[in-house]
């Protein structure tokens, strides 16, 4: 049984939604990060610096309060 099925949900208007979905915005993404030759996720910059991964709440704070 598969997941929606077993809390009743609505089948046909979920498939509707998937269907009717527009790649384009995570196309573009994608090719983003591509072009700045991203290699993981989540990756940011903050201040012009990189931080790729999952980083740690406190290197985050210490990025933010370098500047």
């Amino acid at each position: 049984m598969l997941q929606g099925e077993k809390h009743n949900l609505d089948t046909p208007r979920l498939q509707a939604c998937v269907k009717a979905q527009d790649e384009k915005t995570v196309r573009e993404s994608l090719h983003e990060g591509t072009r700045l030759e991203w290699k993981q996720t989540p990756a940011m910059f903050i201040n012009g610096q990189e931080l790729d991964g999952a980083v740690p709440a406190d290197e985050v704070r210490l990025a933010l309060d370098q500047h």
